[in-house]
């Protein structure tokens, strides 16, 4: 793929924020340069972007513009134009209010740039998660086609919505079922087809630490399939900082292919939820709140 990958910066830019990294980091000080330079004229974000490319043109891409809204109000940063970002979303909600690709991540950053769980478009949106959960209480994902990343990404954003509680019967359902798929050596496995493996994944399991570890109550938490976990991530670290990426991603339902960046903003993120459900780390601000401050004091100063 040509140009900067707008998905991973976005991606990444939350796995060091999650490790509270200060803002003014010069790594996220140029992410944040990145993603305001490689936004689009009508405030989305395409796939890629190179400098050299001049103004971003290619197609509109849901899922890393959710990414850049949430990594840019995460660390304090406006959304420039705010209004045409969340009008960018909006065109890109069919009739059937699916937000492609997927729905969740895209209502995380509705509600960071301001909207409320009330807004017409949000609130189909989260109709539609609600309603496409499976009997056995998880949800698919056709990016990385397992349950674990699907269910721990629509439970966050039902939870975020105020649309369900932690220790809600929807949100446990999920948590029961990650549970449930925990492999023998601690971790998470699947190919990518969404075929189970019995050998975990630094993916996968730290896609479960991180949904674990925050979408349980304090009291019932499950402590001891979470440090099985995170022995697991701890032990897969290679000497340089990195975990060794998994084939878990799928272009098109005949080709899979491996990212050398998921692994290490997955483990990170999941390293830092574990943490907190230590008593290690509490967040000052949540990230949330804090972009939805952001925005609604840009809102009004717009008016």
């Amino acid at each position: 793929m040509a140009g900067r990958n707008v998905l991973d910066t976005g991606l990444s830019i939350l796995a060091l924020q999650a490790c509270d990294v200060p803002d003014d980091d010069p790594a996220l000080a140029r992410a944040y340069g990145f993603l305001e330079q490689a936004q689009r004229d009508d405030g989305g974000w395409s796939t890629a972007w190179a400098p050299g490319e001049g103004r971003p043109r290619r197609v509109l891409d849901t899922d890393g513009s959710a990414a850049a809204v949430l990594g840019l109000t995460g660390g304090g940063r406006p959304v420039p134009r705010v209004d045409e970002t969340i009008a960018a979303f909006r065109r890109a909600q069919g009739a059937d209010a699916v937000l492609h690709p997927p729905s969740s991540r895209a209502i995380l950053a509705l509600l960071a740039l301001g909207l409320e769980a009330s807004d017409p478009g949000v609130r189909r949106a989260l109709d539609w998660v609600v309603g496409r959960e499976r009997m056995d209480g998880s949800w698919s994902d056709p990016w990385l086609p397992n349950p674990i990343h699907g269910t721990a990404l629509a439970a966050e954003a039902l939870v975020a919505s105020g649309r369900a509680r932690v220790g809600d019967p929807i949100v446990e359902r999920a948590v029961n079922h990650v549970l449930r798929l925990q492999n023998a050596d601690g971790g998470w496995g699947f190919d990518w087809f969404g075929a189970r493996r019995s050998t975990s994944v630094v993916e996968h399991t730290a896609l479960a630490v991180e949904a674990l570890a925050t979408l349980t109550r304090p009291t019932a938490r499950p402590m001891a399939a979470l440090g099985r976990a995170a022995r697991l991530l701890a032990e897969a670290q290679r000497p340089d900082g990195s975990w060794a990426p998994g084939v878990v991603a799928r272009w098109d339902a005949t080709e899979g292919y491996a990212s050398s960046i998921l692994p290490v903003t997955l483990s990170l993120r999941a390293i830092a939820a574990y943490r907190a459900a230590l008593g290690e780390h509490l967040p000052r601000v949540p990230k949330l709140v804090r972009a939805q401050r952001l925005a609604a004091k840009a809102r009004a100063g717009s008016t």
